[in-house]
């Protein structure tokens, strides 16, 4: 299986980027800009189930993004939802549960702004730089152009390609499987000889989909969703210098 491995594609949001810590400082954000709340503060917004703070709000939009994600991702083309449209419906929905009122679009881009900011993990340089040495990398991931393109610019990583969902108006899960397809048409290879790894569920069930070699990051604590039963990788690593190591040895 890994012998026939050319490419190694990376999720980017939770894989490369650690983008967790930036989430409850965008709920402080959006929560300071709550009509009538009295800011954002560590006692929370005045909401009519009582104080909300940034980590219950954080909680439920992000319970709201993860289902209405699911839905959008069967929804291609003419009927495709950015992630941008998403997330602010998630919050917009978020903000309703607890009685809140504030612009879901400014919450948004507040957390987009901490996002592009967001700094790499601390093993992603050096793990990059030995696949790259024998590996053409490539990013694939479940996101808006103008999200990525700062973070991708700036950190200057060594990737030939990068396929993003808004690009190709489909998500990694989307029943056309458009995003693998584009992927490894534009590194010239077969499903089996691209690897790609990433700390999602559906990262693992996208790429075993497309017939792409699946490497699960299970990075513990810092991981958003487990696997749920039935989701199986080819490959489990806790971060990517064991991914390097697996796949280089010792060399």
């Amino acid at each position: 299986m890994l012998e026939r491995v050319r490419a190694v594609s990376l999720d980017f949001f939770g894989t490369l980027i650690d983008f967790v810590p930036c989430l409850e400082p965008a709920c402080a954000d959006v929560l300071g800009a709550v009509e009538g709340g009295g800011g954002g503060g560590e006692g929370g917004v005045a909401a009519d189930g009582g104080a909300v703070g940034a980590p219950a709000l954080a909680r439920s939009w992000g319970r709201h993004f993860g289902r209405m994600l699911e839905e959008a991702a069967h929804l291609e083309d003419g009927d495709f939802r950015t992630v941008r449209r998403v997330t602010e419906d998630a919050l917009a929905a978020a903000l309703a549960e607890h009685g809140l009122e504030a612009d879901p679009a400014r919450g948004t881009e507040a957390w987009f702004e901490r996002v592009r900011a967001a700094e790499l993990f601390s093993d992603v340089r050096g793990a990059l730089a030995r696949l790259a040495a024998r590996y053409r990398l490539a990013v694939t991931s479940d996101t808006d152009d103008d999200v990525i393109a700062p973070p991708l610019a700036r950190e200057g990583l060594p990737v030939e390609v990068v396929v993003t969902s808004e690009s190709l108006r489909a998500y990694k899960i989307g029943p056309s499987l458009r995003l693998w397809r584009d992927l490894c048409a534009r590194l010239a290879l077969a499903p089996d000889e691209v690897l790609h790894v990433g700390d999602s569920p559906w990262d693992v069930a996208g790429a075993k989909r497309a017939g792409c070699v699946a490497v699960h990051l299970d990075r513990g604590d810092r991981n958003v969703r487990a696997l749920p039963d039935g989701c199986e990788p080819d490959l489990t690593v806790r971060d990517l210098a064991e991914l390097a190591e697996r796949l280089l040895g010792g060399g």
